[in-house]
């Protein structure tokens, strides 16, 4: 018989919380990382959800109920549902979850392909917050009532679909990201589905090969695309013939040049950002025009994931290496040396000044009284040290905290999660600045 100070007569058993140990991740897991309002980061680990608090790094909950990879996870953003989490996984399964009791809410699906994109309507047209937008390969658009696990509408487009994105200044229009084209749709609602096929903005290349340098919101490429196009396929083929190269990886080739991501700036309006693996393009919806680039051909491996910020113009980019750099806009305009297109087809009809201003309005970037070009410039103001990681390890997604927007945090395909504090000096924020043209 045990001794009497170890007899407890009435013992109460608490539920404890899932002890699944989450592992190293799935490449089909790239993208999953997103960092809810309430400081919460989930991921996918395989065919898990991990729920992480990011000021302990500690596992709050391992949510196991798909049944193939995760590809996406998205935190609602209502205020009554801020530990609402859904996630997609690439059998085209979308669940959501009541993040503390550790439990699925709703579950539904639409084909058994796997979800490219995820996002919670934030509210802000009334009695929203419940919808769930989801990009359904190859080209469909679907919003989920996510009370009743039911379409609210479904619309397919010609182009296949890879990415989406909310605009953060028009809760009327979204972007959708495809192999050569970006599709902008004006007639977004909840109650309709929006009947045009949206307005396309294809990406051309620059004389001096840099990808991207302009759009053109044309409906079909222009000849002179065409031709270049065939130019390099022609040349790519002699050069297998007579040199006998194989290698895909060329500098010419079309993989050098695809977009990876397109998102619009949640600090700029009519303002996008083109991802791309050495270059990142800023373009105006309004203007049509490249207004502005990022290259990372010279010191900065090249690009795995980019972010905007709402609070300033900074944009946080994830490099393969496992660096993070934060880039600032430049309190000048810079003048552009060599302009991608024609005067006549971008900033036309300005006239001749010895001194202009301009400012980082809310209605953009307002530029008059000059016949130069300019450009935004972004300078890095910080990176930090490359990550030693193995031989086969990548980096799979990016997050900032979307409230102080100072912590940064990215996960590698090893299953660790990084987390970053950013600080920055009050004097590098400026909002207005002038610029002198000689006249």
């Amino acid at each position: 018989r045990p001794p009497r100070s170890t007899l407890f007569p009435y013992t109460t058993l608490f539920r404890s919380l899932n002890r699944t140990i989450p592992g190293s991740c799935s490449l089909l897991n790239r993208g999953s990382l997103c960092w809810g309002v309430d400081g919460c980061l989930s991921y996918g680990c395989g065919n898990l959800v991990v729920v992480v608090e990011s000021s302990t790094a500690q596992n709050l909950q391992v949510l196991t109920k798909h049944r193939f990879d995760v590809t996406r996870t998205a935190w609602s953003k209502a205020g009554d549902k801020m530990l609402c989490l859904a996630s997609a996984d690439n059998g085209g399964h979308i669940i959501t979850w009541d993040v503390v009791q550790g439990e699925s809410l709703k579950q539904f699906q639409d084909g058994n392909l796997g979800v490219s994109d995820l996002r919670w309507l934030d509210g802000r047209i009334q009695k929203t917050s419940h919808l769930l937008l989801a990009l359904h390969p190859p080209n469909h658009l679907v919003l989920w009532n996510t009370l009743t696990a039911s379409k609210v509408w479904k619309v397919s487009y010609n182009e296949p679909t890879l990415g989406l994105d909310l605009d953060p200044f028009n809760c009327f229009r979204l972007m959708l990201l495809s192999h050569n084209c970006v599709l902008f749709i004006e007639d977004f609602h909840p109650e309709k589905c929006p009947k045009s096929q949206g307005r396309k903005f294809y990406i051309v290349g620059a004389k001096g090969g840099s990808p991207g340098r302009t759009t053109a919101a044309t409906d079909a490429p222009t000849p002179v695309e065409e031709k270049s196009t065939k130019g390099k396929k022609l040349s790519k083929i002699m050069r297998q013939m007579v040199l006998g190269e194989t290698r895909e990886s060329q500098p010419g080739n079309e993989s050098s040049v695809e977009c990876l991501s397109s998102t619009f700036h949640m600090g700029v309006k009519d303002l996008i950002v083109l991802a791309f693996a050495k270059e990142v393009l800023l373009v105006d919806v309004k203007l049509s025009q490249a207004v502005g680039t990022i290259n990372l051909e010279r010191v900065h491996s090249s690009l795995a994931a980019i972010r905007t910020c709402a609070h300033n113009d900074v944009l946080v980019i994830l490099h393969e290496s496992g660096s993070l750099s934060v880039w600032r806009k430049k309190p000048k305009l810079s003048v552009q040396a060599t302009p991608s297109v024609s005067r006549s087809q971008s900033m036309a009809g300005f006239g001749r000044a010895p001194f202009v201003s301009a400012a980082s309005l809310d209605e953009g970037y307002g530029l008059a009284g000059s016949d130069l070009m300019l450009e935004i410039a972004y300078e890095s103001k910080v990176q930090s040290d490359h990550v030693r990681m193995g031989k086969n390890i990548k980096v799979l997604g990016l997050a900032v905290h979307p409230i102080s927007e100072k912590q940064i945090s990215f996960l590698t395909s090893d299953g660790r999660i990084y987390i970053l504090d950013y600080k920055e000096k009050k004097e590098d924020t400026v909002k207005t600045f002038a610029v002198p043209i000689e006249g």
